[in-house]
């Protein structure tokens, strides 16, 4: 639901006096908080790894979680996310339709049983693109690592307060 940048300045208790700036924090919409370090993997090192460990464990006393992304690993997932990021903005419309959305999912049932299809199905444009906002915004999961496809099942997840 919120992503901030560069968020807080950590002062780490380690060998030497050390301060840490991690790159993202993230509040989902279940009210989650995550920080975020951003390092492919050929950049992470033996201070990295100290940092992250020093890291970890001041979110932990607060009741946060801390992740290291080491990059889209696969092209599909980073196609995926590319899609959607086109959608990531919520657009007036996101909202008035957010409840038919979840109803249209909803009505199948099983969870994982409406698929993109069953949305692109409906025949309204401002409805698809509520679709991808949700999904971006994890309030609808689905595979991103694999193709987003008509047969995509799509489970809704999101937050009753929004």
């Amino acid at each position: 639901m919120w992503l901030l940048a560069q968020p807080v300045r950590l002062h780490l208790p380690m060998d030497r006096r050390t301060t840490h700036v991690p790159d993202l924090l993230s509040v989902n919409a279940n009210g989650s908080v995550t920080l975020w370090d951003a390092r492919p993997g050929e950049r992470v090192d033996d201070r990295f790894e100290a940092v992250s460990a020093g890291t970890a464990a001041a979110c932990a006393e607060v009741g946060w979680n801390y992740e290291v992304f080491r990059g889209a690993q696969s092209r599909i997932l980073r196609l995926n996310l590319r899609w959607l990021h086109e959608d990531r903005r919520l657009r007036p419309w996101h909202r008035v339709k957010r409840d038919q959305l979840r109803s249209l999912l909803d009505r199948c049932g099983v969870p994982g049983t409406a698929t993109v299809g069953t949305v692109i199905e409906a025949e309204d444009p401002e409805l698809v693109s509520a679709m991808w906002h949700y999904i971006w915004a994890g309030e609808i999961v689905c595979d991103l690592e694999l193709h987003l496809r008509a047969e995509t099942a799509l489970t809704w997840v999101g937050c009753d307060e929004l």
